[in-house]
């Protein structure tokens, strides 16, 4: 016979696979906060008219698409923001 009852049995089996998203949570704040701190970053930069912190944001290979449709590489982004 078992010597467990089913109760224990069952929060233990809970706790095995809860404990690693637990874990997880930590890091995943890390990276919201760092996600958050980045997006205020470019949000500033963007109303205020300042290239120069997008410098180390944008990425060579980087295209956004605009409000109005249009696709823009890193040197056409700085070129509409200071306008």
């Amino acid at each position: 016979m078992f010597p467990y009852s089913k109760p224990y049995v069952a929060a233990l089996i809970i706790a095995i696979f809860c404990l690693p998203a637990l874990a997880n949570r930590s890091q995943q704040s890390k990276d919201v906060a760092e996600l958050s701190r980045l997006e205020s970053v470019w949000n500033d930069a963007y109303t205020r008219g300042n290239v120069e912190p997008l410098d180390q944001l944008l990425a060579d290979d980087l295209i956004v698409t605009m409000t109005d449709s249009r696709s823009l590489k890193p040197s056409g982004l700085r070129d509409a923001i200071r306008t």
